[in-house]
């Protein structure tokens, strides 16, 4: 049974490492032992499909870490992806990842496992998109916050989809370039153990997750966010000023430069 089938297959159930354990990737210390291609030829496949902030974290993350993994975005994040790699910058270290990366939807044929990271209001398309490429053992994993994506996503494929909690701040800084701003892990009920961990990507099993997707306790943050056009670490700080007062659309003085902004509760989706 492939990747892919047994990914599926899981259901809400725990899933053992699909791979033979391989040691993390230290960004301090040199690969051991096996040289990248080998690596890559024991790990399933992963696509990133909406790869922005949030998608293209993960795919620098997985990419750095030799997992095979194809980016699909916008034309201007995919050109300066394929001229100059793909630039992560986290506390940790800031690093221009070499990776493959695409505009179409087709892009994703091949992959055992699908990462749909794109807006929740372009879930049904990307879906639309994405169907006629799939493979018949293709995994896919929903990573946007919010409740009822997977489930509109897995009507318009026709499969099972497997819904995520995203805990992550991330941010485009520009074409080919993201800032990590904190944590990076994910919950699910199911999911490619062996390849996720050796890319430094926290993984809980859990049958738990609509309950969290509910719970997200970001969620006022990312409406103070919107509301105010600023970044976390700004809303926060000035959404007690600010960010109520301007809630329904009202305009916000000094955080978003005298325009109208409508709150909305969005997490990676």
């Amino acid at each position: 049974m492939t990747v892919g089938a047994r990914l599926s297959a899981a259901g809400g159930a725990t899933l053992r490492a699909l791979v033979p354990s391989l040691p993390p990737l230290h960004p301090l210390f040199p690969e051991p032992r096996m040289t990248s291609a080998a690596i890559s030829s024991t790990l399933p496949r992963f696509a990133i499909f909406g790869a922005g902030a949030i998608g293209g974290y993960y795919g620098a993350m997985l990419a750095r870490a030799s997992v095979p993994v194809m980016l699909i975005g916008r034309p201007l994040h995919v050109q300066a992806m394929r001229e100059r790699g793909l630039r992560l910058q986290t506390a940790a270290f800031d690093e221009t990842v070499p990776v493959q990366a695409d505009t179409e939807a087709a892009a994703v044929a091949g992959a055992d496992v699908v990462l749909v990271c794109v807006k929740s209001g372009d879930t049904e398309a990307a879906g639309a998109a994405s169907r006629p490429h799939l493979g018949p053992d293709t995994a896919v994993l929903r990573l946007q916050n919010g409740a009822g994506n997977a489930e509109r996503l897995a009507r318009v494929l026709g499969r099972p989809v497997v819904p995520v909690v995203v805990y992550v701040a991330a941010a485009m800084e520009g074409p080919g370039h993201v800032r990590h701003h904190g944590r990076g892990d994910l919950v699910l009920a199911s999911c490619p153990q062996a390849a996720l961990a050796r890319a430094g990507i926290a993984c809980t099993v859990s049958d738990a997750v609509p309950q969290a997707l509910w719970t997200m306790v970001n969620c006022a943050f990312n409406a103070l966010s919107a509301i105010t056009a600023r970044p976390y670490r700004l809303a926060v700080g000035a959404g007690g000023r600010t960010g109520i007062a301007a809630a329904g659309g009202a305009r916000v003085r000094g955080g978003g430069g005298g325009r109208r902004h409508r709150a909305g509760c969005r997490g990676a989706g």
